[in-house]
């Protein structure tokens, strides 16, 4: 098992550990079946690329305010990824995650509110 970084970073801004982290490897381009049935695959990058999916709960309101601005620092352009598996990516956020949402809760104790997020990253 890979070890955990103790930072998670992205756009030079620290993130708190998810709770959930995955990712699925891609192919960028395209598949067509053909007539006959045989299918033609035309690939912009014959390099496999990722897709980030990163879920929080229960963060305060710093951590939030840190999700917030590590997601503004890649609204336009790409941004260096430091994964929970200590491994550095060139991201940009996914092309369907246009907004970054959160769910609202209060503490255990009630003091204080806490918030849920999911990002999606992809590897440039």
């Amino acid at each position: 098992m890979a070890p955990i970084a103790t930072t998670p970073t992205l756009g030079g801004t620290s993130l708190r550990q998810p709770k959930e982290f995955s990712y699925s490897i891609e192919y960028r381009g395209g598949i067509r079946t053909m007539a006959d049935g045989s299918t033609v695959t035309d690939l912009v990058n014959a390099s496999a690329k990722r897709v980030f999916t990163l879920r929080w709960d229960a963060m305060t309101a710093t951590e939030k305010d840190n999700l917030i601005t590590a997601f503004a620092a890649i609204k336009t352009a790409s941004g260096t990824f430091l994964s929970p598996e200590n491994v550095s990516y060139t991201v940009t956020r996914h092309p369907d995650q246009h907004t970054l949402d959160f769910g609202v809760s209060t503490s255990a104790g009630g003091t204080e509110w806490r918030y849920s997020a999911t990002l999606r990253l992809r590897e440039v």
